[in-house]
C-alpha cells in the first residue's frame, strides 16, 4: 500500500486530536497512521488514513459530542474567509478519514499560514 506524507496542516490536526483527547487508543492509532488517498472537493478535503489497529479501538462514545465522527477544532486563517471544521471519522473502533471542511465558500487546496483553536462547546474526555 503506497502512503503520502502528511501535509503541515493534516500533521497539525493529528497533533491537536492527540493533544485535546489524551485517549490511548486515539493516541495510538493517529501517531501510527498514514495518509493512503486525499481529495479536495473545493469546500474542503477528505483526508483517508491507515492506522494500526493494534492501538486498540477507540471508544467513540467518549469523545467529542459522543460518537463518530469526532468533532475536532476550528481553522482559522485569512484564506478560508470563515473558517473551516474538522470531523475525525471511523467504522467500528478504526480511524479512517479526516474531513476539512469550510464553514462558506472554498477551502483552498494549500494552506500555508492556519490556527487551530477549540470551539467553545466542546469539551476534552473528562
Amino acid at each position: 500500500m503506497e502512503t503520502k506524507a502528511f501535509t503541515e496542516l493534516e500533521s497539525a490536526v493529528i497533533n491537536w486530536f492527540i493533544l485535546f483527547y489524551r485517549d490511548e487508543a486515539l493516541s495510538g492509532q493517529l501517531r501510527g497512521a498514514r495518509v493512503i488517498e486525499r481529495k479536495w472537493t473545493e469546500v474542503g478535503w477528505y483526508v483517508e488514513l491507515h492506522v494500526q489497529e493494534s492501538a486498540g479501538p477507540v471508544q467513540a462514545d467518549g469523545l467529542g459530542y459522543g460518537g463518530w465522527p469526532i468533532e475536532g477544532p476550528q481553522i482559522r486563517s485569512s484564506a478560508i474567509p470563515h473558517d473551516a471544521g474538522v470531523l475525525l471519522w471511523g467504522e467500528q473502533g478504526i480511524v479512517d478519514c479526516i474531513e476539512m471542511f469550510a464553514y462558506a465558500g472554498e477551502f483552498p487546496i494549500e494552506l500555508d499560514q492556519f490556527e487551530l483553536i477549540k470551539t467553545m462547546t466542546l469539551k476534552p474526555k473528562p
